[in-house]
Parts: structure tokens; sequence; C-alpha cells
């Protein structure tokens, strides 16, 4: 599911998402919408594991989630460094 830039109220998203007994949430590029996001999926209790971009590992923006940041996964590419 995709959501406009901006949005604060996933709870439709999570409720779907929660029915659908989903093993993963993906979450890309988020910015400031992921501590609204996390909130809202501890209040539905939805149990997905999270996975997104390394970028989401920014301090204020986990500390905007009010701890709801816990079972998250980053990963970022792998970027091979070649030596000379």
């Amino acid at each position: 599911y995709s959501s406009a830039i901006g949005r604060t109220d996933f709870r439709d998203q999570l409720t779907l998402i929660k029915s659908k007994q989903a093993d993963f949430i993906y979450l890309a590029h988020l910015g400031g919408m992921l501590g609204n996001l996390l909130k809202q999926r501890k209040e539905l209790q939805v149990s997905a594991n999270l996975l997104t971009v390394s970028e989401a590992e920014d301090q204020s923006l986990l500390a905007s989630a009010e701890g709801s940041a816990e079972g998250i996964t980053f990963f970022a590419p792998l970027v091979q460094i070649e030596e000379n």
C-alpha cells in the first residue's frame, strides 16, 4: 500500500494489514511520518515486523515514535569498495 506525502493517519492501512495477517511491513522513506505510523501500529496492536531503510534510523525520527519503535529491522544497500 502506498501513502500520500504528509499523511498523519495510517489507521485504515494498518487495520487492513492486520486483517491480512501480514508478516512484514516495508516502510520506504517516510521521514517525519514514521513516528505517527509507529505509534498507530502499537495502538492497533499490529504484530507485523517492520522493515525499513537505514535513513529511518535517525534518532530524531525514532524519538518521535515515543517508544513505539521496537522491532524495526533496518537495511542498507551493499556497497563494494575496490581496493587499489
